[in-house]
């Protein structure tokens, strides 16, 4: 938005809350923002890479109109700044976020979220709001939609809704309950620069958040970015459903399915080991990449031929998603660990071999050579040896 883009760096999502509140006498008006629950995905960028993307952000917003006290949103403003505070509401039961790769450069994400409100019946404008990419592509509107995102579709309580798109050229485009939009026409004219457009997308549709449970489906495909050091990358916001009420979400699903047999890495931002990991052929430590902020080790993903999922109770993440898959991988290495403290390590690949010592149990190393029955390691501690493979066991 022109004058206003905020920078990104990495693909982001959330809901933001945006809360208009009457009396009942109507001598109270207020405006209030939070973002609240992560659903959607932007690209990542560098500036020495070519990219499909620089910076895609989608961002789903709640226009919320309904009968309250003057506290009954947990959001203040200031100024022209919207401050976001925790809902204290609404809460999330369960979230299933699915990312499935359907062709080698798209992305359909789709994210199945169940809701508790304890409150009254809410009418609510939801919008969806999609920043214009920049860099190596052609941000030119097609019919007026985003050029690089298709298939929108959103199913609250099993109706499908209708949605309109609003071209935006400001941050500031909702107000007085309503969205501010300009023409295809007006967007494009001028010094327009297709690698640059200076506008932004809204799909916005009407909902009503009854009481209790509800169910909304939200779904999309979107291009990849990728770069000369990448084959493909994307982040994707999960912090900001710890804004919802209780500051967690129940049930919580994630499953990656970028194709079979793929070798790829995912940031340590929301977990730390593998215990929460099921479906991968192989879970592994990684490399961060040398340009990265993040230092952390990676996890590296080998896949099978099912996709990889993530499932946690009471989740409160405290990063984002990020995924990349470099064009030059790195050999993967076999690790081995010692079954007990009764295992022979020799000098070579027989029983008359002279022995060493014997490992503790758990002692590890990394693979060398293999000959027959004989694997040769090299431990952690410097030593290598010859080991009988029934002496030892694969290890991440």
């Amino acid at each position: 938005m022109s004058g206003e883009r905020r920078g990104m760096r990495g693909i982001s999502a959330s809901f933001r809350v945006l809360a208009k509140a009457t009396t009942s006498g109507g001598g109270f008006f207020t405006q209030v923002t939070i973002n609240a629950l992560g659903t959607n995905i932007i690209l990542t960028t560098r500036t020495n890479m070519t990219i499909f993307f620089r910076y895609l952000t989608f961002t789903l917003l709640l226009f919320s109109s309904f009968n309250a006290n003057a506290n009954d949103g947990a959001f203040y403003m200031t100024g022209n700044q919207l401050i976001p505070i925790n809902e204290t509401q609404v809460r999330v039961v369960k979230e299933v976020l699915k990312i499935k790769r359907i062709e080698s450069n798209l992305l359909h994400v789709t994210v199945d979220y169940t809701f508790h409100n304890p409150g009254d019946e809410k009418e609510i404008l939801v919008g969806f709001e999609a920043n214009s990419p920049s860099g190596d592509v052609n941000g030119t509107p097609r019919n007026g939609e985003h050029p690089y995102m298709k298939d929108f579709k959103v199913i609250m309580n099993d109706v499908l809704l209708d949605h309109e798109v609003a071209i935006v050229d400001s941050q500031h485009y909702f107000s007085d309950g309503k969205i501010r939009s300009i023409s295809e026409k007006v967007a494009t004219s001028g010094h327009f620069d297709p690698n640059c457009p200076e506008f932004d997308y809204v799909y916005y549709f009407n909902t009503r958040f009854k009481k209790d449970t509800n169910t909304i489906r939200h779904e999309y495909i979107f291009q990849l970015s990728g770069s000369v050091e990448l084959d493909y990358n994307f982040d994707y916001v999960l912090t900001a459903a710890n804004r919802w009420a209780d500051g967690q979400i129940e049930d919580f699903t994630l499953i990656l399915d970028l194709g079979d047999n793929k070798d790829y890495n995912i940031s340590r931002t929301f977990f730390s080991g593998f215990e929460d990991w099921s479906g991968a052929k192989r879970l592994l430590n990684g490399e961060a990449l040398p340009y990265s902020e993040d230092r952390t080790i990676p996890m590296r993903v080998l896949s099978g031929d099912e996709p990889l999922v993530f499932k946690k109770l009471n989740f409160k993440p405290y990063g984002e998603l990020a995924v990349w898959s470099p064009r030059v991988k790195s050999i993967v290495k076999e690790r081995m660990a010692f079954i007990d403290s009764e295992s022979n390590f020799r000098t070579g690949p027989t029983t008359k071999s002279q022995i060493k010592f014997q490992p503790l149990k758990g002692t590890e190393g990394t693979v060398v050579e293999r000959e027959g029955n004989w694997i040769r390691i090299n431990l952690d501690n410097g030593d290598s040896g010859w080991a009988h493979k029934q002496n030892l066991q694969t290890v991440r």
